[in-house]
């Protein structure tokens, strides 16, 4: 039973542990709740607000034991995993909870606590103050596209959680020594070598899924899909965006849409992320107008789009792949809290860095050229021109919440996001 309860652990370290005060005469109901992200704290019965609010993205696991430490064991232990925990919360009391799943009695001797730390699950018996620690094995992550600034991002927000092993899938090894230096482990994955596909994929739990930016990514999915299955991989996060459809008539998108297809029809659980366009575009591929040029170019006209930051994209990321059970099955569209012109971009990144930015809106075709001549093959530059399309036509403008729903933070606005990249455009 103990290695029961710490394979659950491995597989949800998120848990909301059932436990008492240690007072026999006292039958107050205590919760222990465990976030790896947020720490320990107790939670009573008058916190159940906080508690419905903290967990509405995570599955409530009610773990009961009965402790029999002269014989080093547990039994009685009752694992019930409640997605819907919403409805069955507004409809029980804590203490008929506690009833229904075989909770003794305030008289009885279950006074047994399971603290969750990184790596290990601790039982303690309140009365004796005895306790055995079990050491959980801590699932094993792959980050594709790791070299890159998302799947980098993704990497270093899952290491500093410490709670996963994090393998890091890239095309040149020499370019993870970075992550390396965080614990990460390096893995050679050439997607135009299939000879190092398999390798990467093999003994790892779950699956980060992003692929290159070139003319076409269904081969790179399928090829990715079918090593998951070999590697029997439980669970993938996928990288698309937003928009993706396979009525849509920019490549791009149908490209997106086909992705998922694949991924969807794998039969490996999993998470599709939509993100909207990159606020880091403004620092990252347009710094460079903004230092010289004191300008911004684009071809949107007034349209507007919800700039998402790399650091939230991987805040999500990061939540899903250690809670593979909270959103499985889902499409995620990805959004900064507010949409914004290429007037209202320019002048926020102006007031940041404290010189006047010109908003230039330029003909398609004229942003193209420049773009082409940057060495970008025509295709791949006719997909950013219907992007810009997407924005100047409104689609671009949705705003979600879904950052929120599953970090339980606010994204960052671009305000937030240029001051903190400030001295790359000065």
């Amino acid at each position: 039973m103990v290695e029961f309860i710490a394979k659950a652990h491995a597989e949800n370290p998120v848990a909301i542990l059932n436990t008492h005060d240690g007072n026999s005469s006292s039958s107050r109901p205590m919760m222990l709740l465990h976030d790896p992200l947020l720490g320990y704290y107790m939670v009573t019965r008058k916190d159940s607000r906080k508690l419905d609010q903290i967990a509405k993205n995570n599955d409530v696991h009610l773990l009961v034991g009965k402790s029999d430490l002269t014989a080093s064991c547990y039994t009685e232990v009752l694992a019930t995993c409640y997605p819907s925990r919403d409805s069955f919360i507004k409809r029980h009391a804590w203490r008929d909870i506690m009833t229904t799943f075989g909770y003794p009695s305030a008289e009885s001797d279950l006074l047994v606590v399971l603290l969750l730390a990184i790596d290990t699950v601790t039982f303690v018996d309140m009365k004796t103050h005895k306790q055995e620690t079990v050491k959980v094995p801590m699932p094993r992550i792959l980050v594709t596209g790791a070299s890159g600034n998302n799947g980098n991002k993704v990497a270093e927000y899952l290491l500093a959680t410490k709670l996963a092993n994090v393998r890091a899938g890239l095309r040149d090894t020499a370019k993870g020594t970075g992550l390396a230096a965080l614990g990460a482990e390096l893995a050679k994955l050439d997607w135009d070598d299939p000879a190092t596909i398999a390798p990467a994929f093999e003994n790892v739990d779950r699956v980060f899924l992003l692929a290159p930016l070139t003319l076409s990514w269904v081969g790179i999915f399928k090829a990715a899909v079918a090593a998951c299955k070999a590697a029997n991989v439980k669970y993938i996060v996928e990288f698309s965006a937003m928009g993706a459809s396979a009525d849509n008539n920019m490549w791009l998108s149908k490209e997106h849409a086909e992705c998922e297809k694949v991924v969807k029809e794998s039969g490996i659980a999993y998470t599709i992320l939509q993100p909207s366009f990159f606020a880091d575009n403004f620092v990252n591929f347009a710094g460079r107008t903004i230092k010289e040029n004191a300008s911004i170019f684009h071809a949107a006209g007034d349209g507007k789009a919800s700039y998402i930051a790399t650091e939230d994209i991987a805040a999500v990321a990061t939540t899903l792949l250690l809670n593979p059970t909270a959103h499985a099955g889902k499409s995620l569209v990805l959004t900064g809290p507010a949409a914004l012109s290429g007037a209202e971009v320019a002048s926020i990144i102006g007031k940041i860095i404290g010189k006047e930015i010109k908003n230039v809106d330029l003909p398609a075709e004229v942003l193209k050229k420049n773009i082409e001549q940057t060495g970008m093959p025509e295709k791949l530059a006719q997909g950013l021109i219907d992007l810009e399309n997407v924005k100047k036509a409104g689609y671009a403008a949705v705003v979600t919440d879904n950052v929120k729903q599953v970090t339980g933070k606010e994204p960052m606005s671009l305000e937030q996001y240029i001051l903190a990249h400030k001295q790359q455009l000065l």
